[in-house]
């Protein structure tokens, strides 16, 4: 489903609820108002003071907590809503960004694709492994899952970057690798600094 259209259902399922809780909330007061009578205790003064600003907003937060985190979630999917970015384009701007500052990064990934043709998306594909959270596929699972670490030092990405084989292995362990944008911003600006590079 497109944004667009995903976010105008959530947006009048929003407006929905806002109109039904207000609509059951005036039934629930005067049922009150009715069966107790209004200062008949000091609760329900109370609740009649401060209940009509307090409920509605309530209820419409805890709406869009369940529009945007209640639900269950099957798979993610990269670049939904911009989240993740599929390894081969994140290894593409970290060695974009890091070889238009002349980093020591980038000069290291130039120098292994000519003396072993190593693509420079493969050496930042592995650089980034070992910055930030990797998600792949194990097929013949449809399902993203984070990467155990301690798999990079077994095997190699593959297909720039987009699968991860263990040497010697035919099939390939993960497939469709991709990274959260904002892991990687924070890995590339973090590989820009060049104390970190020396260190």
């Amino acid at each position: 489903m497109r944004k667009s259209v995903r976010i105008g259902l959530e947006a009048a399922t929003v407006i929905g609820l806002w109109f039904l809780s207000n609509f059951f909330y005036s039934l629930l007061w005067r049922f009150i108002e009715t069966r107790y009578g209004v200062g008949e205790s000091s609760l329900t003064d109370f609740l009649l003071q401060h209940g009509p600003p307090i409920i509605p907003p309530l209820i419409l937060l805890s709406a869009l907590w369940y529009i945007h985190y209640g639900r269950p979630m099957v798979s993610r999917t990269p670049n939904d809503d911009g989240k993740f970015v599929p390894m081969p384009k994140a290894a593409a701007m970290a060695y974009g960004e890091l070889r238009a500052i002349g980093s020591t990064w980038a000069a290291a990934a130039d120098d292994l694709s000519a003396q072993t043709g190593v693509s420079e998306k493969i050496y930042f594909a592995g650089a980034l492994s070992g910055e930030v959270p990797i998600y792949g596929k194990h097929p013949p699972s449809d399902i993203y899952e984070v990467i155990n670490s301690n798999a990079f030092p077994r095997g190699g990405f593959e297909d720039d970057g987009a699968i991860f084989r263990y040497y010697g292995e035919k099939n390939p362990l993960y497939v469709e690798i991709a990274v959260e944008a904002s892991d990687l911003r924070k890995a590339i600006d973090l590989m820009k600094n060049p104390k970190y590079a020396e260190g």
